[in-house]
């Protein structure tokens, strides 16, 4: 016979529920709608809290320019959010010409944190970056910032890492120090994302001009056409002083393009370019510009055109107490050009200096002819110190064997053959032929060696 089955309900289970049921009656702000955009935390037993902290913006419009718009207006007054754009993605990625460039809302944002999603988000306006922004991508290979085509965009830069104030609105713009009354600000930081020139008009990638302390870049892909990929300085007429003293490092650049990949000019210390691959598409002109002093370059790979510098120094400003470390060039005509100039290139520390393919390692137009540089594969070290008074030249020393290039060789036999005037060798051995001629220091004179003691 079937026996009838009951329901029993555990009384710890019962109790359990009863008491969770009492708890939500006495915190009420937990039935309530969240703050649009913000999350909703409990505060006691009173009305719901948003969390300003954090700011998602999918209510905040159709495409993601108005979104962020949108929550930098309504929660401007507080800063120190983080701007959650993540939850984006399709048609929304696309902004319109009308919309704004999101920083440029009154105060301008600042103390703020913007997490882009995956995919290509189309701009028409330069995106001007507030002082103390973090603008925080997915990776370069999956979150792209992208001109809009043709000639529908309204600036001569993809992204501007601060921008110029004005006396009668200095709020919309980086502050303005009362001493140098330049215009400067502080912690503006792109990472993990793709800048790409999408235009016909030939934009510069990512420029800054007047954000310093705290400033930086960390893996960015730069892709432009005949523009910049990234400008260090940049002065004109119209913009007046620029100053990014003391920013960087910028890490782990990429760049394509037939424009300039890097351009440093008329700036004093950065904290140097750290990680930098660059393929340059143009035919003429350097593939980095280094016109700036207390600056350094390391970790390079520069691939270029027979006709192209890979690294081009002092050819638009003074470039002294540089230093260069590890860079590799390929199919450039020079790996490494120290422009001719009277006074714009001193105490340069070249090591490391690599060319696979093409013509010349390193071209000094200092301190040699222009005809003779340097064509060893493979240079250790290259320095350049100041200039002899009364024009006699430069001080210089390289570990380069190429001909014509002073150097301090060692070696346990005593030196034969032709050597580059001005060359010292150094016989390490007790025995053989260094013994047997009783010199341990030879000079090079007339380009052969004479032994000195």
């Amino acid at each position: 016979m079937d026996r009838a089955k009951s329901s029993i309900v555990n009384p710890l289970t019962l109790g359990m529920v009863l008491v969770v049921l009492g708890w939500l009656s006495g915190n009420s702000a937990l039935l309530y709608a969240q703050t649009k955009g913000t999350n909703a935390v409990v505060s006691g037993t009173g009305s719901p809290q948003s969390s300003y902290a954090f700011v998602d913006v999918t209510p905040y419009g159709t495409d993601i320019c108005a979104a962020i718009t949108g929550a930098f207006t309504d929660y401007n007054s507080l800063n120190k959010i983080v701007v959650d754009a993540r939850g984006l993605s399709g048609s929304a990625l696309s902004c319109t010409t009308s919309d704004p460039n999101p920083w440029s809302t009154s105060p301008r944002p600042e103390r703020t944190i913007v997490l882009l999603p995956p995919g290509t988000i189309t701009i028409y306006n330069t995106w001007i970056l507030g002082s103390d922004t973090k603008l925080i991508g997915e990776g370069p290979n999956l979150t792209v910032i992208e001109s809009a085509s043709g000639s529908s965009f309204s600036g001569s830069d993809i992204i501007d890492m601060g921008s110029q104030g004005t006396t009668s609105n200095p709020s919309l713009y980086c502050p303005q120090d009362p001493t140098t009354m330049l215009w400067l600000c502080n912690g503006i930081v792109i990472e993990h994302l793709a800048v790409e020139d999408g235009s016909s008009l030939g934009l510069n990638g990512i420029v800054n001009e007047f954000s310093e302390e705290l400033s930086a870049l960390n893996d960015v892909a730069i892709v432009t056409k005949s523009g910049t990929g990234l400008l260090l300085g940049k002065y004109t007429s119209t913009s007046g002083f620029a100053d990014a003293n003391n920013s960087g490092p910028y890490s782990n650049i990429y760049f394509s393009g037939s424009g300039p990949c890097v351009d440093i000019v008329g700036l004093n210390e950065t904290r140097g370019i750290h990680g930098l691959h660059c393929d340059s598409s143009g035919t003429s002109g350097a593939v980095v510009y280094l016109d700036g002093t207390n600056n350094s370059i390391e970790d390079a790979y520069i691939s270029g055109g027979s006709g192209q510098d890979g690294i081009l120094i002092g050819s638009q400003d003074p470039a002294q107490a540089n230093v260069i470390l590890n860079v590799t060039g390929s199919g450039l005509g020079n790996v490494v050009h120290i422009y001719n100039s009277s006074v714009n290139v001193a105490d340069l520390t070249l090591m490391g200096i690599t060319r696979l393919t093409g013509t010349n390692t390193i071209k000094d137009e200092l301190t040699s002819s222009a005809s003779t540089p340097l064509t060893d594969m493979n240079v250790g070290m290259y320095l350049v110190g100041e200039a002899v008074p009364g024009g006699g030249g430069y001080s210089r020393f390289t570990t380069s064997t190429s001909a014509k290039f002073p150097t301090w060789v060692i070696g346990s036999n005593a030196p034969s053959g032709t050597c580059a005037t001005g060359s010292l060798f150094s016989c390490t051995s007790s025995s053989g032929s260094c013994s047997t001629v009783s010199k341990t220091l030879w000079g090079c004179a007339g380009s052969s060696w004479t032994g000195i003691k």
